[in-house]
């Protein structure tokens, strides 16, 4: 919603500031809608060619990503120091290129993601998988919350924390879900990373055959609809979670 409010008054002050100068009324008309009609066409491209046929999860090259890779060692050394250790490192030719890397905590079935997206700064989750294909994110920023996800795939977001203090907070997510008899599942490493990277792939599919997801994520990101999983699990599910398992099958059965 401020980003919106934000246009909103570029807009008006753009407008006046032409009815200064004399511009015609038309002209006006046109120039203060062209900008955000070349924002929203460039969105919808990119939103096309990042989930085009064809994409795959590929190594890191060892050449043209170096300051990328040193940011993500640096922050490796931190996770490092509460656990974590590094089993995975890809990257996706996204607009921008994606660079994630992947890491596994000695001790709990946790996983930490860090991806680096170059100029688009670097995003933070922690993921762990629970019985019956149920997921629980906890992520680092509430943009996260703009894109479509499944009714099991589980949010939560704290905007700004990293490294141990959104590992904490995970855990507090973890222990509310298994005291509502949901098991978390320890599998190994190589299995977990297959299914991770098999979700991704498939999430980029069914964002291929939905033609205006892009728009949505547009209007979800002006409307600040990603701040509706800013909340811990525990809020968000005070009842726990039954109900999750009845949409899923009332979903399954309308197909």
């Amino acid at each position: 919603m401020k980003l919106f409010l934000i246009m909103l008054v570029v807009m008006i002050c753009i407008f006046y500031l032409m009815s200064v100068i004399q511009v015609t009324y038309w002209l006006r008309i046109v120039l203060l809608l062209l900008p955000p009609l070349l924002l929203i066409i460039f969105c919808l491209g990119a939103g096309r060619y990042n989930v085009r046929p064809g994409l795959k999860l590929l190594k890191i090259p060892e050449k043209g990503y170096e300051s990328r890779i040193r940011a993500v060692q640096d922050i490796e050394q931190t996770i490092r120091n509460f656990g974590f250790a590094k089993i995975d490192e890809v990257y996706i030719r996204t607009l921008p290129v994606c660079l994630i890397y992947t890491y596994k905590h000695d001790t709990e079935p946790v996983y930490y993601f860090i991806n680096h997206y170059g100029p688009g700064g670097i995003s933070y989750k922690l993921v762990s998988k629970f019985d019956d294909e149920i997921t629980l994110m906890t992520s680092a920023s509430y943009n996260d919350g703009n894109f479509p996800r499944r009714k099991k795939f589980l949010l939560q977001t704290f905007q700004g924390k990293k490294y141990y203090d959104l590992y904490t907070l995970h855990l507090v997510a973890m222990d509310y879900m298994k005291n509502n008899n949901m098991r978390v599942e320890t599998l190994p490493d190589d299995v977990m990373l297959a299914y991770f990277n098999d979700s991704m792939l498939k999430n980029i599919e069914r964002l291929r055959k939905d033609f205006f997801w892009s728009l949505r994520m547009i209007i979800w990101t002006l409307t600040d609809y990603g701040k509706r999983y800013a909340r811990p699990i525990e809020e968000q599910y005070p009842s726990g979670f039954d109900h999750i398992y009845i949409e899923d099958k009332l979903a399954a059965n309308l197909k």
